[in-house]
């Protein structure tokens, strides 16, 4: 039976459901349980080489070897390498991978084959926004210098790009060369700007070369401080 405002007495009406987009951290574990995204280790040095190798000898993945958790058998033949290959790692499963309480995502993946193509759609997933433009910003400290008046134009000039609607931003992610002067002026234009979209900086760096004490707090996800909007892949 009907009322007179025409609602089906006895029947309540149910609220739409409301669809929740999914994390950045259920995006990457869809893809890391079903094996589509990896990780890999550098495997030059293992835990169980023991006293055999000096602690200190520095490793083309840019950590110690004592810093190494690989305890298979080491690819010795390739510690004269000079320069950093895949076949220099053993595969496993990607672990390390999170977002922060500032909101900075990151994940510690294998970029071989396949692999970087589903990492892209997971960010593309988790902003929802494909991108109309990406721009690549890398260089280092050592070769990086201004003077103090180019140094603050170029920060305040890629940080307005960096905060442009529909824009990704690709650095190292480190806190040092332009990447550096790319997160103040992300930062002061964020703050300055009250812009509706979400500022997309992609960080992406091998994982020895970032400091150790950073690599400790993420994986205890620790809070640093590091730009909200980022997302740092780290290679092996």
């Amino acid at each position: 039976m009907f009322s007179n405002d025409g609602i089906s007495e006895g029947c309540a009406l149910v609220p739409p459901v409301k669809q929740t987009k999914p994390t950045w951290i259920e995006l990457v574990k869809k893809q890391v349980e079903t094996r589509k995204l990896n990780g890999a280790e550098c495997a030059i040095y293992s835990k169980k080489e023991g006293d055999n190798v000096h602690p200190d000898t520095q490793c083309i993945c840019g950590r110690l070897a004592r810093e190494h958790s690989y305890t298979g058998d080491p690819k010795i033949e390739f510690r004269s390498a000079q320069k950093w290959k895949s076949k220099l790692t053993t595969p496993k499963k990607a672990t390390h991978y999170g977002q922060l309480k500032g909101g900075a995502r990151f994940i510690r993946c294998d970029v071989e084959n396949d692999t970087f193509e589903i990492l892209v759609q997971i960010i593309v997933d988790d902003v929802v926004d494909k991108p109309k433009l990406i721009v690549s910003c890398y260089g280092g400290a050592q070769y990086f210098s201004m003077t103090d008046n180019l140094e603050r134009e170029f920060m305040n000039g890629i940080g307005q790009v960096a905060t442009t609607k529909d824009v990704w931003m690709l650095t190292t992610g480190l806190n040092s060369g332009v990447s550096n002067l790319i997160g103040q002026g992300v930062h002061r234009n964020t703050l300055l700007n009250e812009n509706t979209w979400k500022t997309i900086v992609i960080g992406m760096s091998h994982w020895g070369i970032i400091p150790k004490s950073t690599r400790e707090a993420l994986k205890q996800q620790k809070y640093f401080k590091v730009i909200q909007s980022l997302i740092l892949v780290l290679l092996q």
